[in-house]
């Protein structure tokens, strides 16, 4: 086996990989996208917890969305006209699941507003880039 050159198999992987990151990067060619985040309120205190979404409003491209966490929430966007929808909560107590009195304690959620309550704040235009809208219900 003195003549039997060994080539570094990691060498094929790393160019495989170096090609697979260069496409992922590139993303779909749809140019840049559009990063919105911000604050949704109601009564001037942050929504506890929830979600938001983002429709393209022609109805023309693929939704995005984010969780509501202490009022904040932060989402990647397809830029454009957008119908915006939410859904807030806030915890009014604690039970325990089923019969198990050891179980463990899950909060209690109560609905405090859905997107019929934005009206016509709920279409907006996102640019490409950082937008930030904020809703104050």
């Amino acid at each position: 086996m003195a003549g039997h050159q060994r080539r570094p198999c990691g060498t094929a992987a790393a160019g495989w990989l170096i090609a697979i990151v260069a496409l992922a990067a590139g993303g779909c060619g749809r140019g840049p996208g559009a990063i919105v985040e911000g604050l949704v309120t109601i009564g001037g205190k942050p929504v506890e917890t929830g979600w938001i979404r983002f429709t393209p409003a022609a109805g023309d491209g693929p939704t995005a969305g984010s969780t509501i966490d202490q009022g904040r929430y932060k989402a990647a966007v397809t830029p454009g006209l957008v119908k915006v929808s939410l859904q807030g909560y806030k915890q009014v107590g604690e039970e325990r699941p089923g019969y198990d009195p050891t179980g463990p304690l899950v909060p209690i959620m109560e609905p405090l507003m859905t997107s019929d309550d934005l009206g016509p704040a709920g279409e907006k235009t996102l640019a490409p880039g950082r937008n930030t809208l904020d809703f104050a219900l």
